[in-house]
């Protein structure tokens, strides 16, 4: 079974089924205690990884070779309303927000971070080769996920503008 389907080959446009997950912070922590050897460790929680590893594996898919050179990002994140939401009948609640964009948690910020990290080595070689990002996040009741674009930039116009203009 594939999960993602490719839209459009340049800009290339694909979509990853799952429910995003924010890349969390670097934690700290102090070992050696018993010992008398006191040193700080700092390490990455996991809790992102399952999500990481799946946007990367359906990008594969779409990928055969990485970018060169800058590119502009879009995502547009798709999350579950919360269950406070709806009521027990599994109908959406009169107070709840109308909007389907959001400003709670996650934030934005920490989705981007986790897409951008599963898409290094696949879709560019260094995170720094984005040099724009445009990102939403909205409730869906549906389908959750992301739809994820990326445009190669040419002498520092955007691929599509370059279309427009005959270049």
């Amino acid at each position: 079974m594939t999960l993602t389907t490719v839209v459009r080959q340049v800009p290339l446009e694909w979509w990853v089924k799952g429910v995003a997950v924010p890349q969390p912070r670097p934690r700290a922590c102090v070992t050696g205690r018993r010992t008398g050897g006191w040193h700080a460790r700092v390490y990455n929680p996991s809790s992102a990884d399952a999500w990481k590893r799946t946007v990367a594996e359906v990008s594969k898919e779409v990928f055969k070779k990485p970018f060169v050179g800058p590119v502009k990002l879009e995502l547009r994140f798709r999350l579950p309303r919360p269950k406070r939401h709806f009521l027990k009948t599994g109908v959406l609640r009169g107070d709840a927000p109308e909007s389907s964009m959001f400003d709670t948690r996650p934030d934005i910020d920490n989705l981007v971070k986790a897409v951008m990290d599963a898409l290094t080595g696949i879709c560019w070689k260094d995170d720094c080769q984005v040099a724009r990002v445009d990102a939403e996040k909205r409730y869906t009741i549906s389908c959750e996920g992301v739809s994820i674009r990326i445009v190669p930039y040419r002498d520092n116009i955007p691929f599509e503008e370059l279309d427009r203009k005959g270049g």
